[in-house]
């Protein structure tokens, strides 16, 4: 048999998936809003009594009542957050920056302390007021600008053919 010299072309599989999100930013936030838009007011309820036990505890536990008044009013904010989502308020803008605000809240008042005496109560109050403010800035940018956008729901890759030589 001889081995022909003559350049073959094969058809390979390869999968690719075209996102309508063009930056990097786009593309690592689309989960985030994607999430955010199907299961919220939840998040913000589950917020709102993680602050409302975090100040129940810095009172109570910790006789720290700066820290409960933060807590306290993240929790208030919160839950105002959630009822106005939960209520499809049509100023669904004010929802997520209401929940920014309470999550900046947390993450000021209590981010400072974890970092230096990294007590639970800090600690905690600190982390949920990061994960929460990264979820309600994503959605609320996207509300404004319109991107990202979101993942869609049960669509597959789609399969292109390239020659390879």
């Amino acid at each position: 048999m001889s081995s022909s010299s003559s350049s073959s072309t094969s058809h390979v599989p390869e999968l690719q998936y075209k996102s309508p999100n063009d930056s990097l930013t786009s593309k690592a936030m689309a989960p985030v809003t994607t999430i955010a838009a199907k299961v919220d007011p939840w998040p913000h309820y589950i917020m709102g009594g993680a602050s409302g036990i975090g100040a129940y505890v810095a009172h109570q536990m910790h006789g720290d009542p700066r820290k409960a008044a933060i807590a306290a009013g993240a929790a208030a904010a919160y839950y105002y957050a959630g009822y106005l989502l939960h209520k499809d308020h049509p100023e669904e803008k004010m929802a997520y920056d209401i929940g920014t605000l309470a999550s900046v809240g947390l993450l000021v008042g209590t981010g400072g302390a974890a970092w230096t005496a990294g007590k639970a109560i800090d600690v905690s109050l600190a982390s949920l007021g990061g994960i929460s403010l990264l979820g309600n800035v994503s959605r609320a940018y996207q509300l404004r600008t319109g991107k990202p956008t979101n993942l869609p729901h049960g669509q597959e890759p789609h399969i292109v053919f390239k020659e390879r030589h």
